[in-house]
């Protein structure tokens, strides 16, 4: 039963991207692929639907239908504003030639260094970008690998510091902090950046030499993204009032209260203020714009929340047992074994918070006991393992990635190897450097 569980959620995950590929949506996509989990697993077909797939499913979407709601509402109020077009002009005068992919890297690596929850960094800069992509005629297919390079590579796991869980959840494991191996934190951080910057550069020269450039897709503004036209633009300083409002927020209510409630009353707020200072312009269609975000939130969340049920199956899985128990198997020094660990249980997951917590609830005290026979430093332990978590987490069934390309608009095929590389390739590289600076040189 073992082997024919690990087989289903080999196939599962296999039917998942193929269907995903072929441009079949989400719900169906991973309805066949839990039945093919449950059925090489021997589990019960209807209990396992209602309390895997479908409970996994209603608690996400309770627990992020408002922010989804909300981030997609703010940015719809960011763009019809011209807010959006106002910010991303006075980027445009920054001194560089090509500077779309930089700004989208940075800004997402700020917002999320600054506590913003992933969701919320897509619907706020994606309308900026638009604005800078269409003057580099840059395709948007590079809009995800950017934007998560700066908000899901180093600024989420690598920087010492940063108040993502996923570098939480290693601090409650191994009685380390958010500043665990600080050092490694930011060699790896650098060279995690580079690359990927590296990459990004090179992805768009060769999209230009086959003169592929940008597309708007069928919901983008096309007048609110047109530069040449810049008599309605509003003032820079109102428009980066709500964004900042809503960073502020979050990093200064970030302590006193859970996450997901802050980054709501953030969201709210800066909803409220963006609404109050360009009443005059939004008034006309402000019920089409409330009307809007709650469609587009809606089939972006349960986009999102489908792949988390099919992760819910997974877990409920014999197989998922197995690849536990062969994890804790592995006869190698415990930073290897822990990052082969996480990394296995992120991927089967599509998530590497998820992958971490499991691994902390199944293996971590295992681990730390390990890590001290061993002698090995239980910061580098946090500081690897976070890493690992979020090289192998990138599937093309990820929430984030999921959520990322409905909402732009964007295929798994246009866009997924762009991905795939700045948050598999290249992170899962940091995470070598980071077993590489430790175990060679000592370095945590």
């Amino acid at each position: 039963m073992a082997a024919m569980g690990l087989l289903g959620i080999g196939l599962g995950i296999a039917t998942l991207i193929l269907m995903a590929f072929r441009g079949v949506g989400m719900v169906p996509t991973t309805i066949v692929a839990s039945l093919v989990v449950i059925a090489f697993n021997g589990m019960d077909l209807w209990g396992t639907f209602l309390d895997g797939y479908g409970a996994t499913t209603a608690n996400y979407v309770a627990t992020y239908l408002v922010l989804f709601f909300l981030g997609t509402l703010f940015g719809e109020l960011l763009s019809k504003s011209n807010a959006a077009k106002s910010i991303a002009l006075q980027v445009l005068r920054i001194p560089l030639k090509r500077k779309a992919l930089l700004v989208v890297v940075l800004a997402a690596a700020i917002l999320s260094y600054g506590g913003v929850n992933l969701f919320v960094t897509v619907f706020s800069i994606y309308p900026i970008a638009l604005v800078l992509f269409k003057q580099e005629d840059l395709p948007k297919r590079l809009f995800p690998a950017a934007l998560f390079l700066g908000c899901a590579t180093f600024t989420m796991v690598s920087l010492p510091g940063t108040p993502a869980i996923q570098n939480l959840i290693p601090a409650e494991t191994f009685g380390t902090t958010a500043y665990a191996a600080p050092t490694m934190g930011i060699i790896c951080s650098v060279v995690m950046a580079v690359l990927g910057m590296l990459w990004l550069r090179y992805s768009q020269n060769r999209l230009a030499a086959k003169g592929v450039g940008f597309v708007p897709g069928s919901r983008d503004d096309v007048g609110k993204i047109d530069i040449s036209d810049r008599s309605d633009v509003p003032n820079f300083f109102l428009s980066i009032l709500p964004i900042a409002l809503v960073v502020g927020m979050i990093f200064g209510l970030n302590h006193l209260m859970d996450t997901i409630f802050v980054v709501n009353i953030a969201l709210a707020a800066g909803v409220l203020l963006t609404s109050l200072i360009f009443w005059p312009r939004l008034r006309r269609e402000y019920t089409e714009r409330l009307n809007t975000a709650g469609h587009d939130g809606l089939v972006a969340l349960m986009n999102t929340a489908v792949v988390v049920g099919f992760g819910g199956v997974v877990a409920a899985s014999v197989g998922f047992d197995t690849i536990v128990d062969w994890t804790m198997s592995l006869d190698m020094n415990p930073l290897v074994s822990g990052a082969i660990a996480v990394g296995v249980v992120s991927a089967a997951t599509g998530s590497a918070s998820g992958g971490l917590q499991v691994f902390s609830d199944s293996l971590g005290s295992q681990y730390v006991d390990l890590a001290r026979a061993d002698g090995v430093s239980l910061d580098a332990m946090h500081r690897v393992l976070a890493m690992s978590a979020a090289g192998l987490d990138s599937m093309p069934y990820s929430g984030g990635y999921i959520t990322a390309i409905t909402y732009t608009q964007l295929t798994h095929r246009e866009s997924y190897g762009y991905f795939f590389v700045t948050n598999i390739v290249i992170t899962s590289i940091g995470a070598l450097v980071g077993i590489f600076l430790y175990l060679a040189l000592g370095i945590a």
